[in-house]
């Protein structure tokens, strides 16, 4: 635990160093270090995709930060109960400053909400002993409490933000007054279920309202023809410039179709919203249309299965989505899942009517994590992985419960112990929204591992103290 203390205080360092907006690795030694050797002469080139002081120390994602640093918040408190002396209190009171800044300076809530579970945690694990440390206590809960208050600004506006993104549904999407008054044909932002190709004729679901369009060429004549999900057909009226919008009050504020042809006469349909363009190609081989992605590429369109979260896609920062999406993919991985890191492969990137439901006009992006650690298992490794790995966790957790609220926290491995499991409690807790990391991982098996063994030390150091009492008894 010493030497993880001293690399993690100075990761820590380098998260002040960017929260404070000196970013180690945007000076020149910071790039040179990165661009070393035949490469430093593009160090000047760096692109750094943070940009508004989020701490990031070394990884990749600003959620990896909070998730390991709610591993190791505990584990130093318990050490900071424990010290019996001024220096080993400031040392420990130190390093968790450190840890608590950066976990408040990486704006992720997931850290935050690991954190809050491992609190009501300690409170379990440790109410008898409270009392014992109210003097140091006292000052634990000072540091918190000061470091929360000079950053209010971060994670006051975060937990803000992620409190709206649960209990709020989708903004701006679905029928509205203003929707059904309006003179003006796509004019405003649909919700859009599915898209589904077909001959000559595209289906899709407006705002929970199925409709099909039947778009087709004949005899040098455009025919625009469109039905509800009832089967009745729907005006539609041309408006010129090869565009048509459909008189109902269902869908003329959200769509409009607009016809196009290239050199070689091939038909194309366009769906327009508000803020997208769709492009359909009419294939003359099949008579069936292809969605054309930004790339150029032709690919037929189809519902997607989605579990859950239809009218909150934006559930947990868009995890909504990616989870409804997710959900039929674990049932298809119920034994032995698709392997390991194959998650952006399997998942419906096709699903465009989702993802523009979900991200507007960033709906061509790729969806290469699931943003939990468990969904991405039970995809990737299968629900018997995903079911061995639960039930070791639920061993440890058992356990611990066992042990440590009887404990009479004298020896360091009680404090160690205990930090560990109420660490490992926080970080489960956060595993269910955020992503494993070979950045990180290791420290959590690492520290699970330590975990197991000091409750198999503690453990046979109870044995006797148990046994002697019993023996008492016998010899009376």
């Amino acid at each position: 635990l010493y030497p993880l203390a001293v690399t993690s205080a100075m990761l820590c360092v380098l998260g002040l160093t960017q929260l404070l907006d000196i970013d180690f690795f945007r000076s020149y030694f910071g790039r040179w270090l990165i661009c070393f050797g035949r490469y430093t002469s593009v160090a000047n080139d760096l692109h750094f995709t943070f940009q508004n002081r989020e701490i990031y120390q070394t990884v990749y994602n600003i959620n990896y930060v909070s998730f390991y640093l709610t591993l190791l918040l505990p584990i130093y408190a318990l050490l900071f109960l424990r010290a019996d002396n001024l220096k080993w209190r400031v040392i420990w009171g130190a390093e968790i400053a450190l840890l608590f800044v950066n976990l408040i300076g990486s704006k992720s809530s997931g850290g935050i909400l690991g954190l809050a579970v491992a609190f009501l945690v300690a409170l379990i694990v440790c109410n008898r002993k409270l009392l014992n440390w109210i003097k140091p206590l006292a000052a634990l809960i000072l540091i918190f409490a000061v470091i929360a208050a000079l950053t209010f600004s971060l994670w006051g506006a975060e937990l803000s933000g992620a409190f709206h993104n649960v209990v709020a549904s989708d903004p701006g999407r679905g029928y509205t007054e203003e929707g059904l008054q309006t003179t003006e044909a796509a004019s405003l932002e649909p919700y859009i279920d599915y898209f589904e190709t077909g001959e000559k004729s595209i289906a899709l679901s407006i705002n929970h309202e199925d409709l099909l369009l039947k778009l087709y060429l004949e005899e040098q004549t455009l025919h625009c023809e469109a039905f509800d999900g009832s089967g009745a057909k729907l005006d539609t009226q041309h408006v010129g410039g090869g565009k048509y919008v459909i008189n109902d009050e269902r869908f003329f504020a959200y769509l409009a179709i607009t016809f196009a042809t290239d050199e070689e006469q091939h038909l194309y349909a366009i769906l327009n919203t508000s803020s997208v363009n769709f492009q359909f190609f009419l294939n003359p081989d099949d008579n069936c249309y292809y969605y054309q992605t930004v790339t150029g590429y032709l690919i037929p369109l189809k519902k997607t299965a989605s579990i859950g979260f239809q009218d909150d896609l934006h559930f947990g920062t868009n995890r909504g989505y990616i989870w409804s999406r997710s959900f039929p993919l674990m049932k298809q991985a119920a034994l032995l899942g698709f392997g390991a890191d194959t998650f952006c492969v399997v998942f419906p990137q096709d699903d465009i009517a989702g993802k523009y439901s979900c991200w507007g006009v960033a709906f061509n992006m790729i969806v290469d994590k699931p943003h939990s650690w468990y969904i991405g298992m039970g995809i990737g490794t299968g629900g018997i992985s995903l079911l061995a790995m639960l039930v070791l966790f639920a061993y440890y957790v058992i356990q611990s419960f066992r042990i440590y609220p009887k404990r009479r926290f004298e020896s360091f491995l009680d404090y160690a112990g205990a930090g560990i499991f109420i660490g490992v409690c926080g970080f489960l807790t956060a595993a269910l929204v955020d992503d494993s990391s070979v950045s990180i991982m290791p420290m959590f098996y690492g520290l699970l591992a330590t975990g197991l063994a000091i409750n198999r030390i503690l453990r046979a150091q109870s044995a006797p103290e148990k046994a002697a009492p019993r023996e008492k008894a016998q010899a009376a």
